[in-house]
Formats: C-alpha cells, sequence, structure tokens
C-alpha cells in the first residue's frame, strides 16, 4: 500500500488537520503517516488554543517517517511557524517523495491563528511544491491584497504563481448562485477555471481545504502522467461527496472512519 505523508495541525475533535486527511488517504486506498507541526484545541464551535511543537519533534517525526519506507505523496497544512516552514523544506531536499501540496493554512475555519510569521515566510516552502492550494483569503494574504472578483481571482493566480515559482490552484471562489470555481494557474503564464457546482455548507464546515488538498495530491499519485486538471477535477468529485453528505462530519461520513 502507497503511503501519504500528512503534515499539518492536529484537531483533537477530528474536524480538520491530519486526522481529516487520514480519513480521506485511507478512503483512497493509502497508508496515512501523519506528523504534526501544531496541536490545537478546537471543536465544531470554538478554538480554544493551539501550540506549535519543538523544532527538534517535528524533525524526529519526519525522519522517523522517512525511515520507514518510501513515500508515495505529501499533502502539507498549517506549518505554524517559519522555523517549521524551513524545517519540512529542508527534509524535502534531502527526501525523495512524490507529489507535494501545499495547502497554505493561515487560520481555522472555528477562528484560530495557526501561523505565527509573516504569509511571505511561506514562499521558500513553496517553491519545492508541485502545486499550492490557497483559498481567496489566503491569497490574498500572500499577494497583499484584496481578491475581490472573479476575474481578479484569475489574475491574483497568476501573480502567486509567478511569485512561488509553482502552480498554484486558488480554492472556492464564488461564480454565481449555482457554480463556483478552483482557478489553476502557472508561472508560465496559463489559467484554468475549474467550475463545480456550489454547495453550501451543512454541518461543521471545518476541514474542507484540508480534504481537497489531500485528494489532490492523492490523486496526482495515483496518475504521475496525467495533468494537473485531471487529478484536480478528480478531487473536485471526492470533496463534493463529502460536502453532500448530510449533516456529517468528515469523521462521521461513510468511508471516512
Amino acid at each position: 500500500m502507497r503511503r501519504a505523508l500528512l503534515i499539518g495541525g492536529l484537531d483533537p475533535s477530528a474536524g480538520a488537520g491530519i486526522i481529516a486527511d487520514a480519513f480521506v488517504a485511507a478512503r483512497l486506498g493509502f497508508a496515512p503517516c501523519c506528523v504534526a507541526t501544531t496541536v490545537t484545541a478546537q471543536n465544531s464551535r470554538s478554538f480554544l488554543a493551539a501550540e506549535p511543537v519543538s523544532p527538534g519533534l517535528l524533525r524526529a517525526q519526519l525522519a522517523a517517517i522517512a525511515e520507514d519506507g518510501p513515500i508515495g505523496c505529501v499533502k502539507i497544512g498549517a506549518v505554524a511557524s517559519a522555523e517549521n516552514a524551513e524545517i519540512i523544506r529542508g527534509f524535502l531536499l534531502l527526501t525523495e517523495v512524490g507529489p507535494v501540496i501545499l495547502d497554505p493554512v493561515l487560520a481555522s475555519t472555528s477562528g484560530g491563528a495557526l501561523f505565527a510569521g509573516e504569509p511571505s515566510d511561506l514562499f521558500a516552502l513553496a517553491a519545492h511544491c508541485d502545486l499550492v492550494t490557497p483559498n481567496q483569503q489566503e491569497a490574498a494574504a500572500m499577494l497583499g491584497h484584496p481578491i475581490t472578483s472573479p476575474a481578479e481571482a484569475q489574475q491574483a493566480c497568476l501573480e502567486l504563481a509567478a511569485a512561488l515559482r509553482t502552480r498554484v490552484l486558488i480554492t472556492g471562489v464564488r461564480l454565481d448562485a449555482g457554480l463556483s470555481a478552483d482557478i489553476l494557474g502557472t508561472p508560465e503564464g496559463t489559467v484554468e477555471v475549474l467550475e463545480h457546482p456550489h454547495i453550501a455548507e451543512v454541518g461543521d464546515p471545518r476541514g474542507t481545504g484540508c480534504a481537497f488538498a489531500t485528494a489532490i495530491a492523492l490523486k496526482l499519485c495515483l496518475n504521475a502522467e496525467a495533468e494537473p486538471a485531471v487529478a484536480i477535477r478528480e478531487a473536485q468529485r471526492v470533496l463534493l461527496e463529502r460536502l453532500t453528505l448530510p449533516h456529517s462530519s468528515s469523521c462521521e461520513a461513510p468511508g471516512y472512519r
């Protein structure tokens, strides 16, 4: 069974972070390997606290996973600090891994900050990833200016891809009452709008970005020859299935246990 390395925050309620990622990885036939960058105290209603793991412990977790065998793909979520981002970047430089996806989580949906540095502190790490998947708010923070329309989102996607020197997917851009889109841009200046039905959030909305970025990493690993847009389309279907399961969090949904 292929292994998926899932790096990010530990949410004890399993609504987001590496536990939610592990449900997605297991559902798609991967063995999840989880490395915590920060430990949070949160639930579906509130965010109480977060504390980054020590640099030594983060390095030890990564070394332990690498020692255990090949890594099919890597998904990175919240990294908590600029120091942690640099530790992960160093790990990627020294370790042979499959596709690497960065979901640049800056804050929890339930309200707590999950990154202590400046958004630009993530740029060096992002340059070593195959795809970066900010939502509209995260992309705006990384660029330092607002994004207020789909047209601006397309331009921002290209701007960020050029700055990071890698592909960027701005997720969850609202188009109209029935459609949203994930916008894919490349450093070479191409942009693609990948539309999907807009689904109103039901139940616990946390973990949506986590699940989507993880599914993309897994789909890229399963079909290394496919264009990124193909993996993104397949991951959209995984996410839409998750969101349309009534009144369920990621850990309650059938197939995500």
